[in-house]
């Protein structure tokens, strides 16, 4: 499984079926960002990935009942797939509420 079909896999089952799109991002290529690469690695960074799991838990409970909110960091959360900006976004991520 590449650092995509990972990624898909926790965003979805963390929010919903289809919630993860990477409408601009070539997944089959497996060029992804180290955060996606973290997340994926089976023996490596284990605590950064219960960390960051445990954090988009958080989050979708606490915007689980805004809408306009939850989709906005729905967005931000595919973002992070995309190798330009997801270290940006995953480091605003860090200092949502939650």
């Amino acid at each position: 499984m590449n650092d995509f079909e990972n990624y898909k896999i926790i965003i979805d089952s963390i929010f919903g079926n289809n919630t993860a799109r990477f409408e601009t991002i070539d997944v089959k290529s497996n060029d992804s960002n180290n955060i996606l690469g973290a997340l994926n690695s089976e023996a490596n960074f284990l605590e950064f990935k219960e960390n960051f799991i445990a954090r988009l838990k958080r989050l979708n409970k606490i915007y689980s009942i805004d809408d306009d909110n939850r989709l906005s960091l729905i967005n931000q959360i595919n973002l992070i797939a995309d190798k330009k900006i997801g270290k940006v976004l995953s480091l605003n991520l860090l200092h949502m509420t939650a």
